[in-house]
């Protein structure tokens, strides 16, 4: 017996895995920050920061990213990858479920490496040497996908990092990076 929610199997697989990485890579940080710690999240990167700066940074840095994915999109080796949940191009509400349950592991994802890591590491390591690190472990579980995407998430975890630590938030590198994932999935559903 096989349990599946709106009676799709693969779609309840996706939202299983964006759902474990919210929880593992974003809850689990954030209660460890307010109950271990006992520190302010706004330490972390969990506010708004400088916003000012931070909507500069994605009004700039997201048409780069979207255009960015367009390339990728029309690869061999992304179209078997993406999108996660092949089930998204079968009808634009699908999609919409698709790209609103992939904000989840964005958000988990981000809390975790740019949030508990980088600002974690902040103050024992200093700005530079904390967005390495995060650069390095972020880098390290790209393996296993397309080379572009292992080379392109060096680039942007370094960006994203001095968009954290500049913007005082992850707010605006959460949604840099669900543009990119949910663009790239767009066009290789829809444009392809």
């Amino acid at each position: 017996m096989h349990f599946a929610l709106f009676g799709d199997a693969q779609l309840t697989a996706e939202l299983y895995t964006f759902f474990c990485a919210f929880v593992l890579l974003g809850l689990i940080p954030l209660f460890t920050i307010k109950l271990v710690f006992r520190e302010p999240l706004a330490t972390y990167g969990l506010q708004l920061g400088n916003w000012r700066f931070g909507l500069k940074a994605f009004l700039v840095l997201a048409p780069i990213m979207i255009a960015a994915t367009y390339p990728s999109s029309k690869a061999p080796e992304f179209i078997a990858e993406y999108p996660l949940f092949k089930g998204a191009s079968s009808s634009p509400s699908m999609f919409l479920a698709h790209a609103g349950s992939y904000l989840l592991f964005y958000i988990g994802w981000e809390t975790y490496f740019r949030g508990f890591m980088q600002f974690g590491l902040r103050r024992a390591l200093g700005d530079w040497n904390s967005i390495l690190v995060q650069t390095a472990l972020s880098c390290i579980l790209h393996i296993g996908k397309p080379a572009g995407e292992i080379y392109g998430s060096i680039i942007g975890a370094l960006v994203w990092g001095i968009v954290a630590f500049r913007a005082q938030s992850i707010l605006f590198v959460i949604l840099l990076h669900w543009v990119l994932g949910v663009s790239l999935d767009f066009f290789i559903c829809y444009l392809t």
